[in-house]
């Protein structure tokens, strides 16, 4: 099982690709900057690698959550407002990724914006007064 949540909960004090090297080394996941580079750069922050984790924006955390989730061998993603932080123009692009991700992986997305979601979703679900509906 994966996480995205809001707030990525990334590890500060390290440089992105320290963090990649933390997160996947103690996983056994084949690490590959170039390849993460690459996914960065649909987004155009290829060039965070280099930064500090602290330094990021809300939405470059978001993007970097997203795009190490594509890289974990779990079958099962829950995201929590996973477009919360991210530009409008990467929104969409992000939205995308989810649904690319869903092709082999349950994605779960909790999210208050369900116009650009609803376009995506297999399946709709609305929580009103703490009763669960499907649309």
């Amino acid at each position: 099982i994966s996480i995205i949540f809001q707030d990525c909960n990334l590890i500060n004090g390290y440089t992105v690709l320290e963090l990649l090297k933390i997160r996947f080394g103690s996983k056994k996941i084949k690490f590959d900057p170039l390849l993460i580079e690459t996914k960065l750069s649909q987004f155009k922050i290829n060039n965070i690698l280099n930064k500090k984790v602290e330094t990021l924006s809300g939405g470059e955390k978001q993007i970097l959550a997203l795009t190490m989730v594509q890289f974990e061998n779990s079958k099962i993603v829950f995201c929590d407002e996973p477009t919360g932080s991210i530009d409008i123009k990467n929104e969409l692009i992000a939205v995308r990724l989810l649904k690319q991700i869903s092709i082999n992986k349950l994605v779960f997305v909790v999210s208050h914006n369900f116009e650009l979601f609803s376009k995506f979703a297999d399946k709709v679900f609305f929580m009103n007064e703490g009763e669960i509906n499907e649309q």
